[in-house]
């Protein structure tokens, strides 16, 4: 697995305020903690909800994020809203804690972004996902729907990306938003990690500049 820098109540639907346009940057509710007490200890529960987004056709999607605090500890959970024009909103994906093959587990997650394409064909949901209590930053998980009848399933964006690497590297990626109806465009750009001594991990950048790909969502390709 591959880790790159840590750049770090549902309401009626009348009280939201809607967004058309895609948000370049990432939504305040990627990372949500509980509630701590002046020694950082969490102490009670917290919840954040994302603005709405419309499609071209009016459908409407949210999110909401829970940071839930139990027994002394924190772990979120990470819900997705839908709604066709004059229909009430449903529960379309519910992101919870997360067992890793290696024994771990994301406890935490949270909502990068919901976007639209431009025809609203389809919506992209970025789930960001993270193990409290260590340091490796950011997972993000991409979850698509085609409204076309086909159920939401994941795409692998940046395991695409990766492979086009021969050797262990570091990089910086991040979604930049749909480009058309079935790509979304993304920029890898030079990262730099250290230990926990302030030491730069030996791996060198991936590139040496920042650099442009777009994914297909159809075929599960890179360009260029």
């Amino acid at each position: 697995m591959r880790w790159y820098c840590f750049h770090a109540i549902i309401f009626l639907s009348y009280f939201l305020t809607p967004l058309s346009a895609q948000v370049s940057k990432p939504l305040t509710s990627q990372y949500l903690e509980c509630v701590r007490n002046a020694k950082g200890v969490p102490v009670a529960s917290r919840t954040e909800q994302t603005p709405l987004f419309v499609a071209k056709d009016n459908t409407r999607a949210y999110g909401v994020v829970v940071a839930e605090y139990d027994s002394g500890a924190c772990t979120n959970m990470s819900s997705i809203y839908i709604a066709e024009p004059q229909r009430h909103f449903t529960l379309l994906f519910k992101q919870v804690a997360e067992p890793l093959p290696d024994g771990t587990v994301y406890d935490g997650n949270g909502i990068q972004a919901i976007r639209w394409s431009p025809s609203g064909k389809r919506l992209l949901i970025e789930i960001s996902q993270w193990t409290w209590g260590t340091d490796f930053g950011f997972n993000i998980k991409y979850m698509l729907l085609n409204r076309d009848g086909k159920a939401l399933r994941q795409i692998m964006p940046e395991e695409a990306i990766w492979n086009r690497f021969t050797g262990p590297c570091q990089a910086s990626i991040a979604s930049r938003g749909w480009t058309d109806d079935t790509h979304i465009e993304f920029e890898v750009a030079p990262s730099q990690t250290y230990d926990v001594e302030g030491v730069p991990d030996p791996e060198p950048p991936c590139v040496n500049h920042s650099t442009i790909v777009t994914f297909d969502v159809v075929s599960q390709t890179l360009r260029p």
